[in-house]
C-alpha cells in the first residue's frame, strides 16, 4: 500500500508538472510521443525479463501501465533540456549585460578615484599658494621693519630697493643659486649688524622669488583642471551609457522572469 502511494505521487506531480508547465506543439507532441514509445519498450522488456510466464497480452497491459513513471521521468528530462535551450538565449542576454555594466562600472569607479586624486593634489596646490601668501607677508614685514629701523631707514630703503633690482634681473636658476649662497652667507655671519643684513639681503631674494613665483601662471594647476574636465566628461558619458544599459538589463531580466512564469511553449 505504502510503496503504491510513494510510486503514484512522484508520478502524479511529475504529470501536473508535464501538463501546467508547458505548452506543447505537433513538434513536442511527437517528442513525446517517441518519449512514451521508449518507456513503453523499456517497460516491456524489464517484464519479459522479471516475467517470462505471463501471457503476452497481460504483458502488454503491464507495460502500457509500468510505462507511465519512465515515461514521466523521460518526458521531464526532454521538456527541461528543451526548456533550457529556449532559456539560453534570455541567459545569455542577461550575462552579457551584467558583465558590460559590471565593467563600466568597475571603469566609473576608477574615474572617480582619479577625479578624486586630482581633487586633493588641487587642494596641496592651493595650499601652498596659501602658504606662500602668508610667507610673502611675513617677508614683507621682517624688511619693511629692517628699512623703518634706527636713523637710517631712507638708506636702508634705498639699499631694499637696489637688491630687488639687482635679484628681480636675474633668471630662475642664477637666483635660485644666489639664494643659496645668501642662506650660507646669513647662516655664517657674526651675530650683529652684519647677520641682520646679511639676512635681510636674503629675505629680499626670497621674496623676490616668491612673488615671481605667485604671478606665474600654475602650470600644474592648469593641468589639472584639465584633466579634471576630461574625465568629467567621459564620467558624464559614462553614465549616461550605464543609464541606457541598466534600462536595457531591466528589460531583459523582465522578459527571463515572464518566459519563466508563463507556460512555455515547446516549438
Amino acid at each position: 500500500m505504502w510503496f503504491a502511494v510513494l510510486f503514484v505521487i512522484p508520478v502524479a506531480i511529475g504529470g501536473t508538472h508535464l501538463l501546467n508547465r508547458y505548452k506543447y506543439t505537433r513538434r513536442s507532441r511527437l517528442a513525446m510521443g517517441l518519449s512514451y514509445l521508449v518507456a513503453f519498450v523499456l517497460a516491456l522488456a524489464f517484464i519479459r525479463y522479471q516475467f517470462p510466464g505471463l501471457e503476452a497480452v497481460l504483458k502488454i497491459v503491464l507495460a502500457v501501465v509500468g510505462a507511465i513513471p519512465i515515461f514521466v521521468v523521460l518526458a521531464l528530462v526532454v521538456a527541461e533540456l528543451w526548456r533550457k535551450s529556449k532559456q539560453r538565449e534570455f541567459d545569455s542576454n542577461v550575462h552579457r549585460l551584467r558583465l558590460t555594466v559590471g565593467g563600466l562600472k568597475e571603469h566609473h569607479l576608477g574615474l572617480e578615484r582619479e577625479l578624486h586624486t586630482i581633487e586633493l593634489r588641487r587642494r596641496d596646490i592651493e595650499n601652498q599658494h596659501r602658504n606662500a601668501l602668508v610667507l610673502q607677508s611675513e617677508l614683507d614685514v621682517r624688511i619693511n621693519s629692517w628699512r623703518q629701523a634706527g636713523g637710517i631707514a631712507r638708506i636702508r630703503a634705498v639699499k631694499a630697493e637696489e637688491w630687488e633690482q639687482e635679484f628681480g634681473q636675474l633668471d630662475e636658476d642664477k637666483l635660485q643659486a644666489t639664494a643659496e649662497v645668501l642662506k650660507r652667507e646669513a647662516e655664517a655671519a657674526e651675530p650683529g649688524a652684519g647677520r641682520e643684513h646679511a639676512e635681510v639681503r636674503q629675505a629680499v631674494c626670497q621674496l623676490v622669488r616668491l612673488r615671481r613665483k605667485l604671478q606665474q601662471p600654475n602650470a600644474e594647476l592648469a593641468g589639472l583642471e584639465k584633466e579634471e574636465e576630461c574625465l568629467r566628461q567621459e564620467a558624464k558619458a559614462l553614465e549616461a551609457e550605464l543609464e541606457r544599459l541598466e534600462e536595457e538589463l531591466r528589460e531583459a531580466e523582465r522578459a527571463l522572469a515572464l518566459f519563466l512564469a508563463d507556460p512555455i511553449e515547446l516549438d
